[in-house]
């Protein structure tokens, strides 16, 4: 078995910086990519959890609310933002 020769504790840019900036990368990613379909990411969200549904693609408020993890007036605020 090969021993760890990081010197204890680990520095913290050693074990946390790394994903921290591939987290930002990822995050900046998906905003581009769903801006670009004229979407915030919370929007694609919602579509993105009623698509998971199956036909007839529908949930109840809370049904949503629960799967996105949104409080209710967040839920309320992205719902106006996707009607027509």
């Amino acid at each position: 078995m090969t021993r760890c020769t990081l010197p204890r504790p680990w520095p913290a840019r050693v074990c946390c910086r790394p994903p921290v900036d591939l987290a930002r990368r990822i995050d900046a990613t998906i905003q581009e990519t769903v801006a670009q379909h004229g979407l915030t990411v919370t929007e694609h969200d919602v579509l993105a959890a009623l698509r998971r549904q199956g036909d007839p693609f529908w949930l109840t408020p809370t049904q949503l609310k629960r799967a996105l993890l949104l409080s209710s007036g967040g839920t309320s605020n992205v719902l106006r933002q996707l009607a027509p």
